[in-house]
């Protein structure tokens, strides 16, 4: 993964997962946690890193880090992904887009629907990690049997198509999944069975003026997994942040929770649009 993408060690948050909860329901400590993961699945490419910053949290990294890419002439899909373990239960986290990763690019503009109703880049890009994280998510010991999903832009659309292939198998119940800033991963049809399934334990965050929840058109027949699910609104303004800490501006986790912290605990809105 690109410096574009990454935050340097000292600024991942050490009580991330202080307000954790095992509940299915929202809860403003869980989203926050789920943010932080969000964005430790960015440093794929440093899985010591990823260690030690699962240990400040009270999880482990299981297994190696989930890592696969096809190739044609050009890069068709490049997904980084890990799954992680502690607090009782595991967790299965997706990087998004690496803005100078062209197979990422492919994977978010590839809007041609498959016959399950998923766009063809996002079924690719889970296709080829996905029996690899089943076997993972198979083994896990029942102290650790709660299921929680999570992913920030392309990865958040790679969570919930990951999320609705496991929920066909009962030894891979998903107990929660939340996503920040999740482009529209399928058609009306896939909304509607997905929410038959997961759609009361879906929780897609959504910047108030962040584009990408937007893409693909709803006139192109894509659905933002609307109907059923609660979709929380965070209408906030992305803030400033130091010049010396970052290179570029980006959605950080620290910012996205920024706007989790003003929400009604118990608040929920649905919007047909998003």
């Amino acid at each position: 993964m690109s410096m574009f993408t990454k935050l340097p060690t000292q600024f991942y948050d050490a009580t991330a997962f202080d307000g954790f909860s095992l509940d299915r329901d929202f809860r403003r400590g869980s989203a926050k946690a789920m943010a932080w993961l969000s964005q430790l699945s960015y440093e794929t490419d440093e899985p010591k890193k990823i260690e030690d910053i699962l240990r400040t949290w009270k999880l482990r990294l299981v297994d190696e880090v989930v890592s696969a890419e096809v190739r044609t002439v050009l890069p068709v899909a490049s997904t980084h992904a890990f799954v992680a373990a502690g607090r009782g239960a595991t967790f299965i986290t997706f990087a998004g887009t690496d803005p100078v990763v062209l197979a990422n690019w492919i994977s978010d503009f590839d809007t041609h629907m498959t016959s399950t109703g998923v766009a063809e880049g996002y079924a690719k890009a889970t296709s080829i990690v996905l029996d690899r994280i089943k076997e993972i998510a198979t083994k896990r010991p029942n102290a650790e049997k709660k299921l929680f999903l999570c992913g920030h832009s392309l990865g958040g659309a790679l969570a919930v198509v990951t999320a609705s292939r496991l929920a066909a198998n009962a030894s891979t119940a998903v107990d929660a999944v939340y996503t920040f800033g999740m482009p529209r991963p399928g058609s009306g049809d896939f909304a509607r069975d997905y929410n038959a399934d997961l759609g009361m334990c879906t929780y897609r965050l959504v910047h108030g003026e962040d584009l990408v929840p937007t893409v693909a058109p709803s006139e192109m027949g894509f659905k933002g997994q609307s109907a059923g699910f609660r979709v929380l609104l965070v209408g906030f303004r992305v803030q400033s942040v130091p010049a010396s800490s970052f290179r570029v501006p980006r959605l950080t986790s620290s910012t996205w929770f920024a706007g989790i912290r003003t929400l009604n605990p118990t608040g929920r809105t649905l919007h047909p649009e998003l």
